[in-house]
């Protein structure tokens, strides 16, 4: 019985012992990563998701477009139109007219994908702004597209198929590059753009 007495004791001090020190070190987390630090992580976490955001969407709009060209070139000679003849210049018109609306459908989607990511950016600087209004002071701001951009590259997707089985320890990983595409940004469309805070 004074065994268990004495473990019980040493337990409850090893206990409380590891309670001070975890507060200890709340406290200190708190002093170094104070509201202007929060801000700052906040403008990262923002960055990489909105890189992440374009990108993918970057990545659909380029599969897309690269899936029209190949059904373009697929209205060969053995499978063209039953009205216009194969050989003739209507089916080489007909073809260069559906390359076109393909280019143009992308550079239409990569615009308004930039007009999104724009908005959200100043959405993002209005709620910025009341952040540092309530910490009473101007935080310059971290928001990094291009750092983000590179974080990205380093990064993996877990593939989910044994993850919804509940067996983590078979999942997959496939390097982000494969579902995103980090394509030059194009100019948003001016008349679509809200308005800063700034």
């Amino acid at each position: 019985m004074r065994k268990f007495g004495l473990l019980a004791a040493t337990t409850a001090i090893l206990f409380a012992n590891q309670t001070r020190a975890a507060e200890t070190n709340d406290r200190q987390l708190r002093k170094f990563c104070d509201p202007v630090c929060e801000l700052r992580s906040q403008d990262q976490a923002f960055s990489l998701l909105m890189e992440t955001y374009r990108q993918f969407q970057c990545y659909q709009i380029e599969s897309d477009y690269q899936t029209r060209l190949r059904q373009c070139a697929g209205l060969s000679e053995e499978r063209g139109s039953l009205v216009i003849d194969s050989s003739s210049s209507g089916l080489r018109t007909l073809r260069q007219f559906v390359l076109g609306l393909a280019k143009a459908e992308r550079d239409l989607r990569m615009q308004k994908l930039e007009t999104e990511c724009a908005n959200f950016h100043s959405a993002y600087g209005c709620a910025r702004r009341i952040d540092e209004d309530y910490i009473g002071e101007t935080v310059p701001t971290a928001v990094d597209q291009r750092f983000a951009a590179q974080k990205l590259k380093d990064y993996c997707v877990v593939t989910p198929g044994a993850l919804a089985k509940g067996d983590i320890r078979t999942a997959g990983c496939v390097p982000a590059g494969t579902v995103l595409l980090d394509s030059p940004p194009v100019q948003p469309d001016p008349k679509r753009l809200v308005e800063s805070c700034e």
